[in-house]
Protein backbone atom coordinates (compact mmCIF):
# COMPACT_ATOMS: atom_id res chain seq x y z
CA UNK A 1 0.00 0.00 0.00
CA UNK A 2 1.35 3.44 -0.90
CA UNK A 3 1.49 5.63 2.16
CA UNK A 4 2.23 9.35 2.29
CA UNK A 5 2.75 10.92 5.72
CA UNK A 6 1.45 7.66 7.23
CA UNK A 7 -1.86 8.08 5.38
CA UNK A 8 -2.72 5.75 2.46
CA UNK A 9 -4.19 7.10 -0.77
CA UNK A 10 -7.96 6.96 -0.89
CA UNK A 11 -10.65 7.53 -3.51
CA UNK A 12 -11.19 11.15 -2.48
CA UNK A 13 -7.74 12.03 -3.81
CA UNK A 14 -8.21 10.72 -7.35
CA UNK A 15 -8.95 12.55 -10.60
CA UNK A 16 -9.58 10.60 -13.78
CA UNK A 17 -9.49 12.08 -17.27
CA UNK A 18 -10.68 10.06 -20.26
CA UNK A 19 -9.32 11.55 -23.45
CA UNK A 20 -9.65 15.30 -22.75
CA UNK A 21 -12.54 15.37 -20.25
CA UNK A 22 -12.50 15.01 -16.48
CA UNK A 23 -15.32 12.76 -15.30
CA UNK A 24 -16.37 13.60 -11.77
CA UNK A 25 -19.02 10.88 -11.79
CA UNK A 26 -16.59 8.02 -12.30
CA UNK A 27 -17.62 5.13 -10.07
CA UNK A 28 -14.65 2.82 -10.61
CA UNK A 29 -11.42 2.50 -12.56
CA UNK A 30 -9.58 -0.83 -12.62
CA UNK A 31 -6.55 -1.83 -14.62
CA UNK A 32 -3.85 -4.44 -14.61
CA UNK A 33 -0.77 -5.25 -16.57
CA UNK A 34 1.34 -8.38 -16.68
CA UNK A 35 4.53 -9.78 -18.11
CA UNK A 36 4.25 -13.52 -18.75
CA UNK A 37 7.72 -14.98 -19.37
CA UNK A 38 8.18 -17.88 -21.75
CA UNK A 39 9.96 -20.93 -20.32
CA UNK A 40 12.63 -23.19 -21.72
CA UNK A 41 12.52 -26.77 -20.46
CA UNK A 42 14.76 -29.29 -22.21
CA UNK A 43 13.10 -32.49 -23.39
CA UNK A 44 13.05 -35.05 -20.62
CA UNK A 45 13.68 -32.51 -17.84
CA UNK A 46 11.08 -31.18 -15.45
CA UNK A 47 13.16 -28.24 -14.30
CA UNK A 48 13.23 -24.81 -15.88
CA UNK A 49 16.40 -24.01 -17.82
CA UNK A 50 15.75 -20.31 -18.48
CA UNK A 51 13.08 -17.73 -19.34
CA UNK A 52 12.40 -15.27 -22.14
CA UNK A 53 11.51 -11.66 -21.34
CA UNK A 54 7.91 -12.57 -22.01
CA UNK A 55 4.72 -11.12 -23.41
CA UNK A 56 3.34 -7.88 -21.98
CA UNK A 57 -0.42 -7.47 -21.69
CA UNK A 58 -2.65 -4.83 -20.13
CA UNK A 59 -6.39 -4.41 -19.75
CA UNK A 60 -8.89 -2.59 -17.60
CA UNK A 61 -12.30 -1.07 -17.16
CA UNK A 62 -14.00 2.12 -16.06
CA UNK A 63 -17.53 2.63 -14.80
CA UNK A 64 -19.01 6.07 -15.48
CA UNK A 65 -22.45 7.65 -15.44
CA UNK A 66 -24.53 7.07 -18.60
CA UNK A 67 -24.57 10.81 -19.33
CA UNK A 68 -20.75 10.89 -19.22
CA UNK A 69 -20.59 7.84 -21.48
CA UNK A 70 -22.78 9.67 -24.01
CA UNK A 71 -20.41 12.67 -23.80
CA UNK A 72 -17.37 10.41 -24.28
CA UNK A 73 -18.92 8.78 -27.37
CA UNK A 74 -19.47 12.24 -28.85
CA UNK A 75 -15.91 13.29 -27.95
CA UNK A 76 -14.56 10.16 -29.68
CA UNK A 77 -16.38 11.11 -32.90
CA UNK A 78 -19.68 9.24 -32.66
CA UNK A 79 -19.93 6.34 -35.11
CA UNK A 80 -17.00 3.91 -34.84
CA UNK A 81 -16.13 5.20 -31.34
CA UNK A 82 -15.02 1.68 -30.34
CA UNK A 83 -12.17 1.88 -32.88
CA UNK A 84 -10.74 5.16 -31.54
CA UNK A 85 -7.68 5.09 -29.27
CA UNK A 86 -7.57 7.53 -26.36
CA UNK A 87 -5.53 8.02 -23.18
CA UNK A 88 -6.77 7.78 -19.61
CA UNK A 89 -4.96 9.79 -16.94
CA UNK A 90 -5.37 8.85 -13.29
CA UNK A 91 -3.88 11.33 -10.84
CA UNK A 92 -3.76 10.93 -7.09
CA UNK A 93 -2.14 12.82 -4.24
CA UNK A 94 -2.52 13.87 -0.66
CA UNK A 95 -2.83 17.54 0.25
CA UNK A 96 0.54 19.26 0.09
CA UNK A 97 2.22 16.39 -1.75
CA UNK A 98 3.21 16.18 -5.42
CA UNK A 99 0.62 14.46 -7.59
CA UNK A 100 1.35 11.02 -8.99
CA UNK A 101 -0.02 9.98 -12.36
CA UNK A 102 -0.78 6.67 -14.01
CA UNK A 103 -1.35 6.83 -17.76
CA UNK A 104 -3.29 4.15 -19.61
CA UNK A 105 -2.05 4.62 -23.16
CA UNK A 106 -3.90 3.93 -26.40
CA UNK A 107 -7.09 2.65 -24.80
CA UNK A 108 -9.93 1.28 -26.90
CA UNK A 109 -13.38 0.36 -25.71
CA UNK A 110 -13.90 -3.35 -26.32
CA UNK A 111 -17.22 -3.87 -24.50
CA UNK A 112 -20.02 -1.69 -23.13
CA UNK A 113 -22.14 -3.01 -20.27
CA UNK A 114 -25.31 -1.06 -19.40
CA UNK A 115 -27.43 -2.24 -16.49
CA UNK A 116 -30.76 -0.66 -15.60
CA UNK A 117 -32.68 -1.75 -12.50
CA UNK A 118 -36.38 -1.01 -12.35
CA UNK A 119 -37.60 1.12 -9.48
CA UNK A 120 -34.13 2.41 -8.62
CA UNK A 121 -33.54 6.12 -8.07
CA UNK A 122 -29.78 5.65 -8.51
CA UNK A 123 -28.07 7.18 -11.56
CA UNK A 124 -27.48 4.96 -14.58
CA UNK A 125 -23.91 3.71 -14.93
CA UNK A 126 -22.04 2.14 -17.83
CA UNK A 127 -19.06 -0.19 -17.49
CA UNK A 128 -16.51 0.01 -20.30
CA UNK A 129 -14.07 -2.87 -20.76
CA UNK A 130 -10.83 -1.56 -22.21
CA UNK A 131 -8.01 -2.82 -24.37
CA UNK A 132 -4.94 -0.92 -23.16
CA UNK A 133 -1.69 -0.80 -25.15
CA UNK A 134 0.54 0.02 -22.16
CA UNK A 135 0.45 1.42 -18.64
CA UNK A 136 2.80 4.03 -17.25
CA UNK A 137 2.88 4.27 -13.44
CA UNK A 138 4.15 7.62 -12.20
CA UNK A 139 6.40 7.98 -15.26
CA UNK A 140 7.74 4.41 -15.16
CA UNK A 141 7.07 1.54 -17.56
CA UNK A 142 7.29 -2.13 -16.58
CA UNK A 143 9.55 -2.64 -19.62
CA UNK A 144 11.98 -0.06 -21.03
CA UNK A 145 10.99 -1.04 -24.59
CA UNK A 146 7.48 0.35 -23.95
CA UNK A 147 8.88 3.91 -23.95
Amino acid sequence: MAIINSIPYDATNVEVRLNTSVFLDLKEAAYKFALEPGESKPLGRASLLNRTVGTYTSEGSVTIAKSSFDDLVTELGGDNYMTVEFPIFIEYAKTGEAARRDVLEKCRIKAVDVSISGGSADPLYVKLDLSIAKVQTNGIYALAELR
